[in-house]
């Protein structure tokens, strides 16, 4: 017998929110909430309903109850021993309202447990408030924490991870989208020599490989010298030079090794801040970045100072400080300009450019062209018509390319871009290019590049502006450095012309002898600060 079943099973699936992390988090927030109208009696009684305190638990509640009677509205209660779920440790959202409630509800409860705290020593105590310090002037400074491992969430709450022998690390950012690490007992292992181990480690993060690191080592421990002078010991700044030789990494060129920091602090227990500030171990910062800075509550100025400098410092202004090893190393920093800078004219050629990976110029915008140019620099010109080819952002330069040939050709031979009518004759001098390679992004100040110009491969790679194009020794970058800050300060322009520097009407050279010259009278670096303030 054959049944026809005139029946069909239909499955439908319906979304809901009503799930356990969102029940959780309306009972953490209910939870807050009553604990917030517990405060608030407690306040009451003690009349101090017009305090700014008081005022702003009632915006708190205010804000937390808004939630409660509209997205959990209709979630249900806990009504279960459902264990906590894994969305809790790896879910984002759910991750970060975990960790604060746990913050919170620790602070709540942390008289309870006060006196549970470990011993530690005093020497590690000042380790970890030295961290917590720099930790607090980078807030100061305008940086976010985005990733915190100061306090960790365990199972049984919340631990400072600041201990001995264990690695912790913060990274903060700011509104310009800079990044800084902060790291404590950083691990440098498989190091050519010995394994290293300092206290802090800040790394200030760049583009490519410029990237920078300085070390911040606490001592607590002090030297009085022969005038009864307050100064760290001899071997802990000895030992700022070890951190700086032995930390390395492989360079990508030849396999050779190059320094990994820039600069290597002693952080030691000083109260005279002013006396210190003569010390021959503060002013070997400037001259070696290597040196010592007091670091005591209430005295913390030196290290605010310092740590605001370096953080707005430009690479190429950061390591003028450190030594060199000979003159030959700057010759090829500063004078060896093997790369010409060109304009392209806008971004369909440039684009024509870099998927043909070629360049050509009118020969006779060319008078003459340097001898040991190897590489080509192209420089994205302002255009401010609402025309869709035009480049998409505020950077000169972001890209160059090595040389493979060049040869001349009339312009109607170049296949690639069409030729205007009347131009086919005019010679070309052609570049024939190997893979374009992304750089910076290099600035614009208050112009860009003329037809064209020329640098060296090593400021092509570290600037951050077109002004350090054109450094050419480190007496300018440091003549660079105060003009910038003073233009800063008093919000007036500072222009590159005829090989020297316009600040508004003052003129400012400096010589190949490193000879300065402000508006034609020499002047040293002392004076140039005081005469243009």
């Amino acid at each position: 017998i054959n049944h026809t079943s005139k029946n069909v099973v239909e499955v439908r699936k319906n979304t809901t929110l009503d799930i356990f992390e969102n029940q959780y988090i309306k009972y953490i927030i209910k939870r807050i909430v009553s604990k917030i109208k517990s405060v608030k009696l407690t306040l009451e009684k003690e009349n101090k309903v017009d305090t700014n305190y008081y005022n702003k638990l009632n915006e708190y509640e205010k804000r937390l109850t808004h939630h409660l009677n509209t997205f959990f509205k209709n979630i249900s209660d806990v009504n279960n021993n459902k264990l906590m779920t894994l969305a809790f440790k790896m879910t984002s959202g759910y991750k970060e309202c975990y960790y604060y409630y746990l913050l919170l509800s620790k602070s709540l409860d942390i008289s309870s447990g006060l006196y549970e705290i470990s011993n530690k020593k005093l020497w590690n105590l000042y380790e970890i408030w030295c961290y917590i310090k720099i930790h607090s002037i980078i807030k100061e400074l305008g940086y976010e924490a985005k990733e915190n491992s100061i306090i960790q969430s365990t199972s049984n709450g919340l631990t400072l991870s600041l201990m001995q022998n264990k690695e912790a690390k913060c990274i903060y950012e700011n509104k310009e989208g800079k990044k800084i690490e902060l790291f404590y007992n950083k691990q440098y292992n498989k190091l050519p020599t010995t394994n290293q181990r300092p206290d802090t480690v800040l790394c200030l993060k760049g583009v490519g490989k410029t990237d920078r690191v300085y070390i911040f080592d606490a001592k607590y421990r002090i030297y009085v010298d022969k005038n009864e002078k307050i100064c760290p010991m001899e071997y802990d700044i000895n030992v700022m030079h070890r951190y700086r030789d032995s930390i390395v990494s492989k360079s990508s060129i030849n396999n050779h090794f190059k320094y990994e920091s820039v600069g290597a602090y002693v952080m030691f227990p000083c109260s005279d801040e002013k006396t210190f500030e003569e010390n021959k171990y503060y002013k070997s910062i400037e001259k070696v970045n290597i040196g010592a800075i007091p670091m005591l509550p209430g005295s913390t100025s030196l290290m605010k100072k310092h740590l605001c400098k370096i953080i707005n410092e430009s690479y190429m202004e950061a390591i003028n400080n450190n030594p060199v090893f000979d003159e030959e190393d700057d010759y090829y920093k500063f004078k060896n300009k093997n790369v010409m800078i060109v304009n392209t004219k806008d971004k369909n050629h440039f684009d024509i450019y870099k998927k043909n990976r070629f360049y050509h110029i009118p020969k006779k915008s060319l008078s003459k062209l340097n001898i040991g140019v190897e590489y080509l620099a192209f420089y994205q010109p302002i255009d401010n018509s609402s025309s869709d080819n035009k480049f998409n952002n505020d950077f000169g330069i972001e890209y160059y390319a090595k040389i493979k040939d060049y040869y001349e050709y009339e312009r109607g031979s170049c296949k690639e871009i069409k030729c205007k009518n009347g131009k086919e004759k005019d010679i070309y001098l052609r570049f024939e290019l190997e893979e374009f390679k992304s750089i910076g992004p290099i600035n614009r100040v208050e112009y860009g590049t003329r037809i064209l110009n020329y640098t060296t491969l090593y400021l092509l790679k570290i600037a951050t502006t077109m002004h350090e194009l054109y450094l050419n020794s480190r007496r300018e970058i440091d003549v660079y450095k105060i003009l910038k800050k003073i233009s800063k300060d008093k919000d007036i322009t500072l222009k590159k012309e005829n090989n020297g520097y316009y600040l508004e009407n003052d003129f400012i050279k400096i010589l190949d002898n490193g000879d300065i010259k402000l508006n034609e009278n020499k002047v040293n670096i002392t004076e140039l600060i005081y005469l243009l303030k």
